[in-house]
């Protein structure tokens, strides 16, 4: 029997080390900087201004022939058409220069497939761009844009990256619903995230989105089974997630979204009803923190059935915490959501998503990751955006649909 728990044992460890190797192996990504760090005013003014959709008119074809540029104070992003994104650090400026390092790959692969470099003169007309791209160690390539649609023309679709931008299955340099994930998820197209609040056995809610830890997300040696069974210091002393990370509490998660990102939305999803009354303290608080700093941040409490719905609505916080209701359309009435989130499967309810905007509700559907899909969804549903795992690419549907 010892020999038996022995070798149970030694199998749980190398399966552990393996996903863990696997993870550090697959998911490699230089240290991102804040632009503003290494740039000045000017060099971010005429940065932020060569964000848009561009057409390829001449050069390497490794983007497509279309691309979207995204950028804010810590990345340059490139989503193309034929599904190759990079997400750039600034490492030199010199002689109107930029030089830029970061990685390339496949938006729907889980393999990175090279790190590139690239070089932007700040001399270039807004309207057609010249840039160099390098691939590992090989010559420079010629990258000539044209401009099409200026971000500041471009009306903004809400994406929400699914579970933080790190849902299973998607490369991605970060656990998921980790705050390395909320550090980099702009980076990958999204403006909001959707986050898993559940909580521990003495109440405490904290991110996390399966019901039982595994090796899936954590190292945790001696916390095994539904995280409800285990009171928080337990939980923070003994159980990391695979970088190192504390599993988060949900304040601390929202603090770190309103204090070092420049997330617009978060789509908190409900696992437990109980927990409601303090989940919406906190989300009170933190609402109201960034509405009276000027900080463009809204929290939304998601109600996925009728049992959290009723209990949202029996609370008087109900009047000023925002809501999300999966439900249905008169749910979403009933409970005087902002948002009417159902499932894509249902069917794109065009008809019903007319009638809510009226009534100044957006409709986003979830979880929408298929290429056809997410044309249908943008465009032909009358939706206000998406929850999504591929967020680099509804940002490039984002722009495409609105320059058919």
């Amino acid at each position: 029997m010892k020999m038996f728990l022995k070798l149970t044992n030694a199998i749980l460890l190398m399966f552990v080390m393996l996903m863990v190797s696997c993870t550090d192996e697959q998911f490699l990504m230089p240290k991102i900087e804040p632009l503003a760090s290494r740039s000045n005013a000017f060099e971010l003014m005429v940065l932020y201004k060569l964000s848009g959709y561009y057409e390829v008119i001449g050069g390497t074809d490794c983007f497509g022939t279309k691309i979207a540029i995204k950028i804010n104070s810590k990345y340059l992003s490139f989503f193309g058409n034929n599904s190759m994104h990079a997400v750039f650090e600034l490492i030199d400026y010199s002689d109107s220069v930029l030089t830029f390092k970061g990685i390339y790959k496949n938006m729907q692969s889980s393999k990175i497939d090279r790190i590139i470099k690239l070089q932007l003169n700040l001399n270039n007309n807004n309207e057609k761009l010249e840039l160099f791209v390098t691939f590992d160690v090989e010559e420079a390539k010629t990258l000539n844009l044209a401009l099409i649609e200026n971000l500041d023309k471009h009306s903004e679709s809400v994406i929400f990256a699914h579970r933080a931008g790190a849902a299973e299955g998607v490369c991605f340099p970060a656990p998921e619903n980790s705050f390395a994930s909320l550090r980099i998820l702009e980076a990958f197209g999204a403006n909001g995230a959707e986050i898993d609040v559940r909580t521990t056995k003495d109440g405490i809610p904290v991110v996390f989105h399966d019901d039982n830890i595994t090796p899936r997300t954590c190292n945790s040696k001696f916390c095994i089974g539904s995280i409800s069974n285990f009171y928080f210091a337990h939980l923070r002393q003994y159980s990391k997630l695979y970088n190192g990370e504390n599993i988060p509490t949900l304040e601390e998660m929202l603090n770190f979204i309103y204090d070092s990102t420049l997330i617009k939305y978060v789509w908190m999803d409900m696992k437990y009803a109980q927990v409601i009354k303090k989940v919406m303290k906190i989300q009170f608080d933190i609402n109201e923190k960034a509405k009276n700093s000027g900080r463009n941040l809204i929290i939304y409490i998601g109600l996925p059935d009728e049992t959290i719905m009723n209990e949202y609505l029996s609370n008087p916080l109900a009047k000023v915490c925002p809501s999300l209701c999966e439900i249905g359309p008169d749910e979403a009435i009933k409970a005087g959501s902002a948002i009417w989130a159902p499932r894509w499967t249902n069917g794109a309810e065009k008809s019903e998503s007319m009638r809510l905007r009226e009534l100044g509700i957006k409709t986003i559907y979830w979880p929408v990751n298929d290429v056809d899909v997410m044309n249908v969804i943008l465009d032909k549903s009358a939706s206000d955006g998406i929850l999504t795992d591929y967020s680099p690419l509804a940002y490039l549907k984002c722009y495409e649909i609105n320059n058919y």
